[in-house]
């Protein structure tokens, strides 16, 4: 008498995401097919269309869960630098990204490297804009005593940014798979950046106003141009 079969344990859709970032990670989206990304997973085309819709809907499926991800392990790591000193706390949320980037290198380069085969990336920039802000509420104490200084903690807050994504993207593409003292190496060079930095620069930085003007429009200006025309038609 023979034993009964162990029924299949059906594809979660985290399953085909983990196989969608890796491969939309490894080869971009346009060279990268549904079939290849249900043979990944263990699964068909059929079952993965089951659950999403298009290759379109999984990427951005996929790009949505990494940025909120992310943003989870970032804000995780700021919370606890915003209770340290100066110099462990920038240190402190510096190293974090580049310790996603050690856990999720899919999810890193879906977020961080560029694809023009890919759709737009709006998902990657508004992760990117909260973690700018997010960063920047913890300068603007650094920078001023009083409720002003914002622009220039957004300022320094997107060199922070910037300069840990340089270092990610620098690491990915030598090769270096030791992200720990890549992240190590940059996040001194923050620290001494925004330990010696002239913050009266940063904090005379001022957003300016944009006024609504209330004079009347008048005929002329509300017809569009003939240029302006031909590219609406066009």
């Amino acid at each position: 008498m023979t034993a009964a079969a162990t029924p299949r344990r059906p594809i979660t859709e985290e399953a085909f995401l983990d196989a969608a970032t890796d491969l939309f990670a490894q080869q971009g989206y346009g060279a990268t097919s549904v079939d290849q990304i249900a043979l990944r997973a263990g699964s068909t085309k059929p079952t993965l269309y089951a659950r999403f819709p298009s290759k379109e809907e999984l990427y951005a499926r996929a790009v949505e869960r990494e940025a909120a991800l992310l943003t989870r392990h970032l804000f995780a790591a700021y919370d606890r630098a915003e209770r340290e000193g100066l110099r462990e706390g920038v240190s402190l949320g510096m190293r974090a990204a580049f310790e996603f980037a050690q856990l999720r290198p899919g999810g890193t380069a879906l977020l961080f490297e560029s694809d023009t085969s890919a759709p737009s990336g709006e998902v990657s920039e508004r992760a990117v804009r909260q973690v700018t802000l997010r960063v920047a509420r913890i300068m603007q104490p650094i920078l001023a005593d009083d409720e002003g200084g914002l622009a220039g903690a957004e300022l320094l807050a997107a060199l922070m940014v910037a300069l840990s994504n340089a270092g990610i993207r620098h690491a990915r593409r030598r090769g270096i798979r030791d992200l720990d003292s890549v992240g190590a190496a940059v996040a001194s060079f923050a620290v001494e950046g925004v330990i010696g930095l002239d913050r009266a620069l940063f904090t005379a930085i001022q957003e300016r106003p944009r006024r609504r003007s209330n004079a009347p429009v008048s005929r002329a200006d509300r017809r569009p141009s003939r240029r302006g025309a031909s590219r609406d038609t066009s």
